[in-house]
């Protein structure tokens, strides 16, 4: 087992407070929110090249996490799950990205389909598998 950073748990707590308090401050009854993180912006004449990514500012703010291709989920009932990006190998081959741990994004239609007929609010950058009512 890794053992957690130093002021890992100061950090989860933070995060604790953060989402509980825009759960407060929504007041949903049945609506589904997603907030996506985004993806990488391609540098214009440079081929495959990319500019730094940063994640949008609600999807960090709620994760901590700097990575594209995330998405935040929340439900009133089943409360918030994190969709991470689905890692392939060219992107570990050419970027050394690692499989985050957590349900991938590839389930986010599924868990979509069994919410089927709700509202859906989607903030941060724009989601393919959904759009916002």
């Amino acid at each position: 087992m890794t053992p957690s950073p130093p002021g890992a748990a100061a950090v989860e707590a933070a995060l604790r407070r953060r989402c509980d308090a825009v759960v407060a401050r929504w007041a949903l009854r049945d609506e589904i929110v997603l907030i996506g993180a985004g993806g990488p912006v391609s540098i214009p004449g440079r081929g495959d090249q990319v500019y730094a990514f940063r994640a949008h500012s609600e999807y960090f703010y709620l994760t901590p996490r700097d990575e594209p291709g995330g998405v935040l989920a929340f439900d009133p009932f089943d409360g918030w799950t994190h969709f991470v990006a689905d890692v392939t190998a060219t992107d570990r081959l050419w970027t050394g990205a690692h499989q985050a741990d957590g349900p991938t994004r590839s389930r986010l239609r599924g868990w979509l389909e069994g919410r089927w007929g709700r509202t859906v609010v989607c903030l941060g950058e724009p989601i393919d598998e959904a759009t916002g009512d």
